[in-house]
């Protein structure tokens, strides 16, 4: 009697304990991200302000200068855990912590090197023509298309031929099979943003007793059994004979992986694969819809654009080059522009590894957590001017861009930058050449109605809806 009456009391403790620290940790997990970041963005004057986050000190940093600093620092080099476990990739060059991260930065940085994005260009062009011959073979000059559907799929191909070498010829169903990666990552990545407005999924000892986790470690392991499927039936079909392979086969990343996989854990490897189809997929698919969408509402910029891709490529018989694209410097002002208002990556974050200055005699403690809130650095009128809502790529001329390099981080800065970024940029400019020299674009949406959705990473909400007109 005694001791029931004792069990009793404790279970009525734990029942209210719970409800109380539930209660509590709503307080700061927001259930809205968007709207969070939103409330950051209002306290832009601030240099640098702390909240509290479970145990550790979080500290927003708004100065530019204050920014370059935390992110080129050696002792800002680590990425919080418990931040960037909602990327469900822990193992991943993205989110891994430190010391994994110099071991694979070192191991996977010739992959995506100039040299390399520079054998990629051709492969680049070879799949953005196959997306021109997909568009060509329907008629949208009368009828919106959502354009992420192309971009994505486009972006997806790239990837897995350049990175894995499959190329759709590989593929038996390729249109389908390509479809099928591209659901699944957006799939997966809504599955990880919507974790985070639930406060029980916050803890993963809890998260990974769940349907959801079950359902993410199902779409993961399906996509890998479809990449090793494919790599076997190019073997057994001679595709992958070594002499017919060009001379930058051995430094593409699936292979650099297998070379490095005594060194790493299978999860290791499954994360750093699905990072390089997220991360991918993420930033140019998305970037370019984004891209193609700002010149479907400013239809002067555009035809200046094509313009000038008219005078560098007047022909199909004109060779696309690492080279050549670098000619096109309005079309350059033009993405960086569409990059600034629509960064695909909104906020970034380091944890100090040791006690660290930010500024004369402001010491921050060890293990906290610093956030760059990207989309609200570029879009600041105290920075960008009055006009910062505006798609304006005239503000990336020299005249006006000059002293202003610190503002403009799409793909972070410092050594634990976006391992990518030339890739990314690269496969970027290519789609807007073969886009804009093929067709032109318009739009019934206008840029003061269309908002973005932050969640893990930049979305619209809403449809990329353009009409698509074939240039002759």
């Amino acid at each position: 009697m005694y001791w029931a009456v004792i069990l009793g009391l404790l279970a009525i403790i734990a029942i209210f304990g719970v409800k109380i620290v539930k209660r509590a940790v709503k307080k700061w997990i927001p259930k809205d991200l968007d709207k969070f970041f939103r409330s950051i963005d209002r306290l832009s004057s601030e240099k640098i302000f702390k909240v509290k986050f479970l145990h550790k000190d979080m500290y927003f940093v708004q100065d530019p200068d204050l920014i370059h600093k935390v992110l080129t620092s050696e002792v800002c080099m680590e990425k919080p855990r418990m931040i960037y476990k909602f990327f469900g990739l822990n193992d991943g060059l993205l989110c891994c912590g430190y010391k994994q991260w110099r071991r694979d930065r070192k191991n996977f940085s010739s992959s995506f090197n100039n040299v390399m994005v520079s054998c990629f260009v051709p492969i680049f062009c070879r799949i953005a023509d196959r997306m021109i011959c997909k568009i060509k073979m329907n008629d949208y000059s009368q009828k919106e298309v959502d354009m992420i559907h192309f971009t994505e799929r486009c972006t997806i191909s790239m990837i897995l031929a350049t990175s894995f070498n499959i190329f759709p010829e590989d593929i038996a169903s390729p249109d389908e099979e390509i479809g099928r990666v591209a659901e699944a990552v957006k799939i997966t990545s809504f599955m990880l943003s919507e974790r985070f407005k639930k406060f029980v999924m916050f803890f993963d000892t809890v998260f990974k007793r769940t349907e959801q986790y079950r359902q993410q470690n199902e779409i993961r392991d399906s996509l890998y059994d479809l990449f090793h499927k494919i790599l076997d039936e190019k073997t057994k079909n001679g595709n992958n004979n070594e002499e017919q392979q060009p001379s930058f086969f051995q430094n593409i990343f699936y292979n650099k992986v297998m070379t490095f996989k005594n060194e790493m854990t299978e999860d290791q490897i499954k994360d750093s694969i699905f990072t390089v189809i997220g991360a991918g997929f993420e930033t140019t698919g998305t970037a370019s819809a984004h891209c193609i969408l700002f010149l479907a509402m400013h239809p002067e910029i555009q035809e200046k654009v094509h313009q000038e891709i008219m005078s560098v490529f007047p022909s199909d018989d004109i060779e696309i080059t690492y080279d050549t694209l670098s000619e096109l410097s309005y079309l350059e002002n033009v993405m960086k522009e569409s990059l600034r208002l629509g960064p695909t990556v909104h906020s970034i974050a380091r944890e100090a590894m040791d006690n660290f200055e930010i500024s004369p005699g402001k010491v921050i403690k060890r293990g906290s957590i610093f956030c760059i809130n990207i989309y609200g650095l570029h879009h600041r009128k105290d920075l960008w001017g009055e006009d910062a809502e505006l798609f304006n790529p005239d503000r990336f001329l020299p005249e006006y861009f000059d002293g202003k390099q610190q503002y403009f981080i799409p793909f972070s800065i410092g050594r634990r930058n976006c391992l990518g970024y030339r890739y990314a940029y690269t496969s970027f400019k290519v789609m807007m050449v073969k886009l804009l020299r093929n067709f032109k674009f318009t739009t019934n949406l206008k840029l003061n109605e269309i908002k973005f959705n932050r969640q893990i990473a930049l979305k619209l909400m809403g449809k990329h809806l353009v009409m698509i007109e074939k240039r002759h």
